[in-house]
């Protein structure tokens, strides 16, 4: 489903986010 699959992306994009964000905030 279109409404489903979009959740779940922007769940992916939320972890993928704070993962990102984490390591820039390590580096700097």
């Amino acid at each position: 489903g279109g409404l489903l699959g979009g959740k779940r992306g922007a769940v992916v994009g939320g972890l993928l986010g704070a993962l990102a964000g984490g390591l820039v905030g390590n580096y700097h």
